[in-house]
């Protein structure tokens, strides 16, 4: 390459003789011919990855079913952000602005989200068609939550010191926050009944689906219901309760800051837990992230996402399945 470059500054301060020419044209045969006659990928070789995948992610149904909120991201400026669609995928209309990781109230008539920018928490409230901001400190708050009487929600503070970091609950009516949970915590899910709270805890290089009794101003003591040696899968993402409260919905993953990402996989599991001690944890979906459950408990809407490669039909689109038959198809498109 110093060759080249260095015919090419020649070039641009006088003439070439014909020796030079010849010896670059002759470099240039040579570095084609290594670059495309170097013959077929050796098998174990992999790939550079793909940085560009579209993808629709953290879903969200609205209480009554009929509207799904999510998160599209693309490179195209004005693009990336909130968007609403009907429960078929019709209808999809853009609503804020690089807004993420929206939840329905259980009213239907507001919308949690986050703007990774700034490291706030929103609500929109579909009425008026306005957002205002309910977060507006130094940290980073993420992973916005409802408790089932819409007064209050739950979030996380992912980076920050021993004082701030974990889980807290927010009162929307006087405005005042309290850390509930004092680790490093994310993704709180609180059950309908308002008195057990599910989270990912992060452990070590790893992390657990964890559970825990809630109370006006506090948590009872954590148990922690997954590890990922359980399920050979060290990370997990988007838990999420069920109606009835006996099922939790989660993402599994292996994914390693320094490994390649076409050695990682995602899965979607279910744990159910029936009161006795043969709790039990159903694979759901193999090529899967960021799921959700329908009102109904009767569907999960997720993103499909087996490595990150655009070329695989359906990748990184929304995609919904019925949680008995296994039968699964695509809502959102390119």
């Amino acid at each position: 390459m110093q060759l080249i470059g260095a015919a090419k500054r020649h070039e641009l301060f006088g003439i070439m003789s014909a020796h030079s020419i010849l010896r670059r044209q002759l470099c240039l045969y040579l570095l084609i011919s290594i670059t495309f006659c170097s013959g077929p990928t050796k098998p174990d070789e992999i790939p550079p990855p793909i940085t560009a995948l579209k993808y629709d992610q953290e879903p969200n149904w609205s209480p009554n079913g009929d509207v799904i909120a999510f998160y599209r991201g693309r490179k195209e400026p004005g693009v990336s952000g909130l968007y609403l669609m009907n429960s078929d995928g019709s209808d999809l209309r853009y609503l804020v602005p690089r807004g993420r990781a929206p939840k329905w109230s259980p009213q239907g008539d507001r919308i949690l989200y986050k703007i990774a920018t700034d490291n706030q928490i929103y609500i929109y409230d579909v009425a008026s068609d306005s957002s205002s901001a309910i977060t507006s400190d130094n940290h980073q708050n993420i992973d916005p939550a409802w408790f089932p009487d819409g007064e209050s929600i739950v979030y996380s503070i992912r980076v920050g010191s021993d004082s701030t970091a974990g889980i807290w609950k927010l009162n929307l009516t006087t405005s005042s926050a309290r850390r509930i949970i004092q680790l490093w915590g994310r993704y709180p899910s609180i059950s309908l009944s308002g008195t057990y709270i599910t989270f990912i805890e992060e452990v070590g290089t790893g992390s657990s689906l964890s559970i825990a009794n809630v109370y006006p101003d506090s948590i009872g003591n954590i148990t922690r219901l997954v590890s990922g040696s359980q399920i050979n899968t060290p990370y997990m993402q988007y838990p999420s309760f069920n109606n009835t409260g006996t099922n939790i919905l989660f993402q599994a993953d292996n994914e390693v800051l320094y490994e390649p990402r076409e050695y990682r996989e995602y899965r979607i599991y279910i744990y159910n837990s029936n009161g006795t001690n043969d709790d039990t944890i159903t694979e759901l979906v193999n090529g899967g992230v960021s799921p959700a459950w329908s009102p109904d408990n009767s569907h999960i809407i997720y993103t499909k996402f087996i490595k990150y490669e655009q070329n695989i039909v359906g990748n990184g689109y929304l995609w919904i399945m019925n949680i008995d038959t296994k039968d699964k198809w695509q809502i959102t498109y390119p």
